[in-house]
């Protein structure tokens, strides 16, 4: 991969998986599930529901830079593929 391609955030987590700043967005990912956890908002569970389904969730990435355009940090977001959502 070329080091152009790594000022561009990726796609999804597959793309991330196949850079080499990994770690970086890995890091980036764990802050977000600890940050949740500590907010009382994530939790992991074993969902074996047949009357219900579990809304399926995929992480944005994103890359913060300050006022000079210097890269200060990577960031990730979780976000629910609430499309999948049926009423009732």
């Amino acid at each position: 991969m070329t080091d152009c391609a790594l000022h561009k955030t990726p796609a999804n987590e597959k793309e991330a998986r196949d850079r080499s700043d990994l770690q970086r967005w890995k890091q980036a990912i764990n802050e977000k599930v600890e940050a949740n956890k500590k907010l009382g908002t994530w939790s992991k569970i074993k969902f074996n529901n047949k009357k219900y389904k579990a809304i399926k969730t995929h992480f944005l990435f994103d890359m913060k830079h300050d006022a000079e355009g210097k890269m200060t940090r990577y960031k990730a977001q979780i976000v629910a593929q609430g499309f999948n959502q049926v009423p009732g």
